[in-house]
This record gives structure tokens, C-alpha cells and sequence, in this order.
């Protein structure tokens, strides 16, 4: 299994489009992509910040799932909505203690 955390800073104001892009997201690659295991977004205790975590069988299935034109589309249409960039750490299996 390969997981990432990913940890967003929404603009002022733009926390529900935030929410709105990335729950539809968030069910949509659940649904679709193969090799997925979960797709998640939670809030933090910072009204702006998110963190979603993702579970994919292997690399191949993230890398599918990266490579995808609407996980393309889906980080374009963030740009207008996040504060910054995305702050992505990868987790593999193997480096579980």
C-alpha cells in the first residue's frame, strides 16, 4: 500500500468551494479508480486548513490516479481556491513501524 497526506490552506472565504471541489472529488475516485482504498478529506482545528488522506494498493494505481485528466482538471480549478500550494508527504507500507 502507498498513502499520502496531503495538507491544504484554503483562501479566506473560499473554505465551501474547498469543501464543495474536494468532497465530489473525494467520492469520485473512491468510485472510480481502481487501486483506490480510500479518499478522504477532513477539516482541521484551522478553519482554513484540510488534510486528505489517500490509500492506493500500490504505486501504479496513485500514479494512474495522478495522471488522470480530471485529477488534472480537479488541481487547476483548486488554484483558485487554495492559499499556496499543496504540502504532499508519501507513505509506503514497507516504512510502517
Amino acid at each position: 500500500m502507498i498513502s499520502l497526506i496531503v495538507k491544504v490552506r484554503a483562501k479566506p472565504g473560499k473554505t465551501a468551494d474547498y469543501e464543495r471541489i474536494a468532497g465530489a472529488f473525494g467520492r469520485h475516485v473512491e468510485e472510480t479508480r481502481p487501486g483506490c482504498i480510500l479518499f478522504r478529506t477532513y477539516r482541521t482545528d484551522d478553519p482554513l486548513e484540510f488534510i486528505t488522506i489517500e490509500h492506493f494498493e500500490d504505486e501504479p494505481a496513485l500514479r494512474e490516479h495522478q495522471a488522470r485528466d480530471d485529477t488534472k482538471e480537479r488541481l487547476e480549478e483548486l488554484k483558485d481556491v487554495l492559499e499556496g500550494g499543496l504540502d504532499a508527504q508519501i507513505f509506503l507500507e514497507d516504512q510502517a513501524i
